[in-house]
């Protein structure tokens, strides 16, 4: 359950590079985390992976140079 998760996760950008590309440590489920993803592009996606390999992406946004 997420709820409950309190692991660190991968993060990867739908393309190019994105800093940082693991996490800082949830707790209860949740954590705040701010990236920098310096390639401009459409419709990017963040997604996050476990270590047990269970992802979540985001939905479609811009990145503006």
């Amino acid at each position: 359950r997420a709820a409950e998760f309190n692991g660190a996760v991968r993060i990867s950008v739908s393309h190019g590079a994105i800093e940082p590309d693991l996490s800082g440590p949830f707790v209860a489920g949740r954590r705040d985390e701010t990236v920098t993803v310096p390639t401009p592009g459409a419709a990017a996606t963040i997604t996050v992976e476990d270590a047990l390999g269970n992802t979540g992406s985001s939905n479609p946004f811009d990145i503006l140079n």
